[in-house]
């Protein structure tokens, strides 16, 4: 036997009911906003953008690929503390970007040489 409380009960009528009255900050009738000459209904989709407004990032002509610290050190065949030894001291170049570093192939064969 159940001896647990019954839950809430649904409101009755219509949920999706608009009220009679009209508050600025709430009108009832929206039909007619936003259709002036001269508005927009939606922002535009930015270039290079997903459909959802989100930034790209993609390597186009002229852009330099970068690899992470394990790469570097898979590629010199050291040790991943070698390489934030050496990023640290300067001997390569790099960029942090959020939490990851970033090595341009450009200064690991700088390096190399």
């Amino acid at each position: 036997m159940n001896l647990r409380p019954l839950g809430p009960e649904r409101p009755r009528g219509d949920p999706h009911a608009v009220s009679g009255r009209e508050t600025a900050s709430d009108p009832v009738d929206l039909a007619g906003a936003g259709s002036a000459d001269g508005s927009h209904g939606e922002a535009p989709i930015a270039p290079k953008a997903t459909p959802f407004g989100a930034p790209v990032a993609r390597l186009g002509r002229g852009a330099e690929a970068w690899i992470g610290s394990a790469e570097v050190a898979a590629r010199l065949n050291v040790s991943r503390a070698t390489v934030y030894a050496l990023l640290k001291s300067g001997q390569i170049r790099h960029r942090r970007v959020g939490l990851q570093i970033r090595v341009p192939l450009s200064a690991l064969d700088a390096f190399l040489e």
